[in-house]
């Protein structure tokens, strides 16, 4: 008999409220991707010893022409975007904004909307209740449109990066030929009178630092999605970028991404307890260099991406994407069942090697079907078989634990088989589950 541990949801069954159309999940799934997973990856490998010879802020400071090459893309835009001086008069005519509320005194007789909270503060202002116990003023809820939103700070933040480029390039001027100082000028020129045509800029606070979160206007609106793709490129030398061709391609196939999701939320939950327990890192073929800098790259070849050793007890970790063996019956079959998955591979002297097998389904239980032990079985067993084809009988590893991630509630069937809860909105209980689990099992 299952044994069930509600973890994040209070029903098993699915909801509309867990369809992969809600549009803050697939938000949270595209921020996670583009933004705090692969540079936690990094920082996590980071502190397990890895990445040694390889910075997170570029080595060498760009040439006169590589950066001047920068901002004339950053300005004038490229094949593939518009630059600022396209971009900006675009805004201005259709600049998002968000209604705002805020109380404002007015005349009794001419509030339209009095605020009742307010009443009170009303009260007491000298002079303004009438013989009669009526008030001559009472506060009003005026609503206000205004430009200070979330997207406009990120181009204020895009116009201040490239002004910043701008200026620093200016100073290394001195010993530039005329030829190149005079189109520098026409840079600065064509920079300051975009600049001062973007008005509603001004109804902008001081933006932030960091990308924080993707959100659909940036993704949607084309001239908005212009000045994404043109903040990352200016400044993707000093982050870590995943890379995907679906990130790239459509940006709309929720269940790969959500699949992807899930296993760099286990490897990046491995590499933090194998941190804790004073693992170093010897091999990371997941994170490489480039030109553009550093990228994670998940390729399910069956070999490993991360292996970590402790050296106090010569227990090794690997942590290996892959494939599912597709049966006789699927390879005749038009519909492959061939599946992603993720092996984190546990062996030490005198111990047979052990395996922690995840897979990662968010409509695991389907039509309201809830998921049965015989199912899962036999995702583990296909799994199991995928990883050990390849290896000697004596090297076949054991399944120490394995687990299907969905959008669900947490089903446990044994301590060593689970359905775990993995909702984008939630990513922290997750993380303290694996946690748990990995911890356990290196060091049993």
């Amino acid at each position: 008999m299952a044994t069930r541990t509600m973890a994040s949801s209070p029903s098993s069954k699915t909801t509309d409220e867990e369809e992969p159309q809600d549009e803050g999940e697939f938000l949270r799934v595209i921020n996670e991707l583009t933004v705090s997973l692969p540079e936690e990856i990094a920082l996590r490998l980071l502190k397990c010893g890895g990445m040694l010879g390889i910075g997170l802020a570029p080595q060498v400071e760009p040439t006169l022409e590589q950066e001047y090459f920068k901002l004339r893309a950053a300005l004038y835009g490229t094949k593939e975007r518009p630059g600022i001086v396209k971009f900006l008069p675009e805004i201005q005519k259709d600049c998002h904004s968000v209604l705002l509320s805020r109380q404002v005194l007015c005349a009794a007789n001419k509030a339209r909307k009095p605020d009742t909270a307010g009443l009170i503060r009303a009260l007491t202002i000298p002079g303004n209740v009438s013989p009669y116990e009526t008030l001559y003023s009472v506060y009003d809820t005026a609503v206000e449109s205004s430009y200070n939103t979330y997207e406009n700070r990120l181009v204020k933040a895009y116009i201040q990066a490239v002004y910043s480029r701008l200026s620093r390039l200016h100073v290394r001027l001195e010993s530039a030929p005329f030829a190149f100082t005079h189109e520098m000028e026409d840079l600065f020129s064509a920079f300051r009178l975009a600049r001062s045509r973007a008005t509603f800029l001004n109804g902008v606070k001081t933006p932030f630092i960091t990308l924080s979160h993707i959100t659909m206007v940036l993704l949607k609106k084309p001239a908005y999605r212009a000045v994404l793709d043109g903040y990352l490129d200016l400044l993707k030398q000093f982050l870590v970028r995943l890379e995907e061709p679906l990130l790239v391609e459509a940006l709309i196939e929720f269940y790969s991404l959500y699949k992807l999701w899930g296993t760099l939320r286990v490897i990046n939950a491995t590499l933090q307890a194998c941190s804790q327990l004073g693992f170093r890192c010897t091999s990371h073929p997941l994170l490489k260099r480039d030109k553009h800098g550093l990228f994670v790259q998940v390729l399910a070849n069956g070999q490993p991406a991360v292996e970590l050793t402790r050296r106090a007890t010569g227990t090794k970790v690997r942590i290996i994407p892959m494939k599912t063996i597709g049966t006789l019956e699927d390879k005749q079959s038009s519909t492959s069942d061939e599946r992603q998955f993720l092996a984190i591979e546990v062996s030490g002297p005198g111990k047979q090697p052990g395996v922690l097998l995840f897979d990662t389904d968010y409509d695991l239980t389907g039509n309201n079907a809830e998921p049965s032990l015989e199912h899962i079985k036999a995702d583990v067993l296909k799994m199991l078989v995928s990883l050990n084809t390849t290896k000697p009988a004596e090297e076949a590893a054991m399944v120490l634990y394995a687990a299907i991630l969905h959008a669900g509630p947490r089903i446990t069937f044994s301590p060593m088989v689970e359905v775990l809860p993995a909702r984008p909105s939630d990513g922290q209980a997750l993380d303290d589950i694996l946690g748990d689990v990995l911890r356990r099992c290196l060091t049993a």
